[in-house]
């Protein structure tokens, strides 16, 4: 839904980065983007981030992975 929508990357849009460019190793909306998904789930401060990052649905999310076609 949101790559139809584009919602994380209009917040993204309201975001100013300050970080150099070459240094920050994730975007303003990959960011944003594991804090939605991590609360989508209920996951409110982050701290299974590394069992997320093996979640099939997750991955998909990311655009990490393919979904499997039904």
């Amino acid at each position: 839904m949101d790559r139809r929508l584009g919602f994380l990357r209009r917040l993204a849009g309201c975001f100013t980065d300050i970080r150099s460019p070459w240094l920050a190793g994730h975007g303003v909306e990959q960011m944003l983007a594991q804090r939605v998904y991590g609360l989508a789930p209920g996951c409110e401060d982050l701290n299974h981030r590394d069992q997320l990052r093996r979640d099939p649905p997750m991955g998909v999310l990311a655009g990490k992975r393919e979904s499997v076609p039904t």
